[in-house]
């Protein structure tokens, strides 16, 4: 969508910019007449061709150009703004489904041990060392543990799914992905001076072409 925004911006632009250019409108008319009692019948063509250009004399033309070219150059840093923030939410999510992944790794291990615990707790009510509460009670903690793994894998199915979207695919399909692995980080950029910073960011630099945009119009009304 914001691609196709770009498209309309500069067709906006390409529109006004014949303006700049005589318009040249041509016509013509073909008549056929039938003969009659009062009069012969014939054929008769008629061609036309007119002109017309408006000299930019106090620059109004200019300016409406100018106009939709910023707002041309401001889609284009939203575009830049819209492909930060898919890769962005892409990357979030892929280490949000990271996070689920090892979260289940980490139930099913609690699970074990939850169990490996019952076992014993139950070899000792066998040898009366332990009451029958204290089954109950781990018991229910692996139901407990059991649960939570249940939520666990259905939040790494919903990450797979949303990873899915982003990146273009069907939510059907899980994506091909590493869990045991993180990426090395590459050395950090130089971001220079905050000024510089905030200069870069195509959110600013769309809002300061729409201001520019609505410069060159004040100017074409005036």
């Amino acid at each position: 969508i914001a691609w196709q925004r770009i498209q309309a911006a500069q067709a906006v632009a390409e529109r006004e910019s014949a303006a700049l250019v005589p318009d040249l409108d041509a016509t013509l008319q073909s008549g056929l007449n039938f003969p009659e009692p009062d009069f012969v019948g014939g054929e008769n063509v008629r061609l036309g061709l007119n002109s017309a250009y408006e000299v930019d004399l106090w620059g109004r033309i200019h300016a409406l150009v100018d106009a939709e070219r910023f707002r041309a150059e401001a889609s284009r840093a939203d575009y830049q703004a819209s492909v930060l923030s898919l890769a962005a939410q892409t990357t979030r999510t892929w280490y949000l489904l990271l996070e689920a992944q090892n979260q289940v790794a980490l139930v099913n291990e609690q699970i074990k041990t939850n169990q490996q615990i019952l076992r014993l707790i139950r070899a000792r009510f066998s040898s009366g060392q332990v009451r029958s509460v204290d089954i109950l009670r781990q018991e229910q903690l692996l139901a407990a543990t059991q649960e939570q793994k249940i939520n666990a894998e259905a939040q790494v199915e919903v990450l797979e799914h949303q990873l899915s979207v982003l990146l273009g695919q069907s939510p059907q399909l899980a994506p091909n992905y590493q869990t045991d692995s993180l990426p090395g980080l590459p050395p950090l950029p130089d971001a220079g001076i905050p000024i510089e910073l905030v200069k870069r960011r195509p959110d600013v630099q769309a809002a300061f072409k729409r201001l520019q945009a609505a410069d060159r119009e004040l100017a074409a009304a005036i």
